[in-house]
């Protein structure tokens, strides 16, 4: 029996271990051999692989579904033949790719010993899957500055708030429907009693599509025409909505109350964006809808003139702005 865990370490047979230093060469080349037979000795993995809890008094929240995806995904043949070797690789790019979802405190890959078929033809390797997830729920009550700048928000680009002290909190919810989804919910009070509060939810986006309709289907299929550095299970749905009021009255004369929509789809690293720094490309669609009111200041002495700009004062009211923006990036 082998086990892969998420710190890295691999089945025993996965990797070379160094040579000892008295080791003659005649010794060493046994072992190579040795090694080389171990590595290309040919197994037969049944499917499904068996998900269980680390703790047998819990149940897991984890579908399923979800971990068969993530083993294909990972190059882990069911029912086919291939080397120790190659399945010890899978293991190890499965165990990584859980890992990275933030969703579990560890992951354990069991390779079984051999046991016959019901017809004793053939020999299976079963796979047990071993998880222990992290609590459903984290929760953050805190303080900091809150620091507005209106394009990165959404809001209209004129202008640069003032830097406001802010009390926060927030919760995240985790994997609560077994698809290593997350929620996080933020409320917000500054010093001047400004509220904000927003939500999001990412997802893999297989999730909500109908099961195995035509999209479903060909977002699924292994000859689905979507690269390696997208692969099915990491193509990732962003739901956001916030509540929200721009403060540019210190430097432009002027509110912004907001409300925004947002959805996202693009490819994500086991849960996260890629980005410059990572070594797969990012490729993602968003789509934002703001409805926004930009109310200005009144003058101090005349109560019909307007304390802002001409442009601020063609802006003024009540509008929707939409955008459509797609984003590719990597460390090419």
């Amino acid at each position: 029996m082998a086990s892969s865990q998420k710190s890295g370490d691999g089945p025993a047979a996965a990797g070379a271990p160094a040579t000892p230093p008295n080791m003659s060469l005649r010794e060493e080349a046994v072992q190579e051999k040795f090694q080389a037979y171990a590595q290309s000795y040919p197994m037969n993995v049944p499917f499904p692989a068996t998900v269980v809890s680390s703790d047998d008094k819990k149940s897991l929240r984890t579908e399923s579904d979800f971990v068969q995806h993530k083993l294909l995904e990972s190059g882990i043949l069911f029912d086919g033949a291939q080397t120790l070797g190659e399945l010890s690789e899978g293991v190890a790019n499965f165990v990584a790719e859980m890992d990275q979802t933030s969703s579990y405190k560890s992951v354990q890959v069991v390779i079984s010993d051999p046991v016959p078929t019901a017809d004793g033809s053939t020999k299976e390797t079963p796979l047990q899957v071993v998880l222990e997830e992290k609590n459903w729920y984290k929760l953050y009550m805190g303080g900091g500055i809150k620091h507005e700048g209106g394009i990165n928000n959404g809001g209209s680009g004129l202008g640069v708030g003032q830097a406001k002290l802010q009390f926060e909190t927030s919760a995240s919810l985790i994997n609560l429907t077994g698809h290593c989804d997350q929620t996080a919910l933020s409320y917000t009070v500054d010093q001047a009693s400004t509220t904000s509060l927003s939500v999001t939810h990412d997802r893999p986006f297989y999730t909500v599509l109908p099961p195995y309709g035509y999209l479903y289907n060909t977002l699924m299929s292994r000859t689905s025409p979507i690269d390696d550095d997208s692969k099915p299970s990491q193509m990732n749905l962003q739901t956001r909505m916030l509540l929200d009021t721009l403060d540019y009255e210190f430097t432009r004369s002027y509110k912004e109350w907001q409300r925004v929509f947002g959805l996202t789809l693009g490819t994500t690293s086991s849960g996260r964006k890629t980005g410059p720094m990572a070594d797969r490309v990012y490729r993602g669609l968003d789509w934002t809808a703001t409805f926004r009111d930009v109310v200005p200041r009144r003058h101090a002495t005349l109560p019909y003139e307007l304390d802002c700009s001409p442009e601020i004062a063609k802006q003024v009211g009540p509008n929707w702005k939409h955008s459509i923006v797609y984003e590719e990036n990597g460390n090419q």
